[in-house]
């Protein structure tokens, strides 16, 4: 991990990481219990990262996003690259 919480202009890159050498703007979205966090990423989220990666200047080879359940026992986490 590079950065986290980077604020913008058009609005705010969440993490940003290098991975093989590419350097990756993450959108995390995080629920209490059971459902999909990244089904809370909608076309206008998406086009807010996707801008607030460019203000980066030039600086992002891809855009990712991670999903985050908390449970009580146990977390589970799904990344999904090219978001």
């Amino acid at each position: 991990m590079l950065e986290r919480n980077i604020r913008v202009t058009d609005g705010e890159i969440d993490l940003l990481v290098e991975l093989d050498g590419l350097r990756i703007a993450v959108e995390v979205k995080t629920i209490v219990g059971a459902g999909d966090p990244l089904g809370r990423i909608d076309a206008h989220k998406r086009d807010v990262v996707y801008r607030s990666a460019a203000a980066l200047d030039g600086r992002i080879d891809r855009v990712d996003a991670i999903g985050v359940e908390l449970f009580d026992d146990h977390v589970a986490i799904r990344w999904v690259p090219y978001l």
